[in-house]
């Protein structure tokens, strides 16, 4: 879930065969460049490498899962996560 953006709209969501890893592009809502948060519940922090445009972003262990800061450029950004 995001605190605010979303998905992009007309944009796939890939899931790989095995589950291993998940790519999809976030889109901006407010037009301008700031960072959003993703939250996933039930996964662990040191279980998942995330990147947005390529860039290596370090997730924050919760009680319910992860949190992640995603920046987000004016055009939206490209997110993945793998599995480790």
């Amino acid at each position: 879930m995001f605190d605010h953006d979303g998905f992009a709209k007309g944009q796939p969501i890939t899931v790989d065969d095995s589950l291993a890893r998940v790519a999809f592009k976030v889109e901006n809502r407010s037009g301008e460049a700031h960072r959003t948060q993703l939250e996933i519940t039930g996964a662990s922090a040191a279980s998942y490498e995330v990147t947005a445009d390529k860039q290596r972003l370090q997730p924050v262990q919760t009680a319910s899962g992860i949190r992640v800061d995603i920046p987000v450029g004016a055009a939206g950004t490209s997110v993945t996560l793998t599995r480790r």
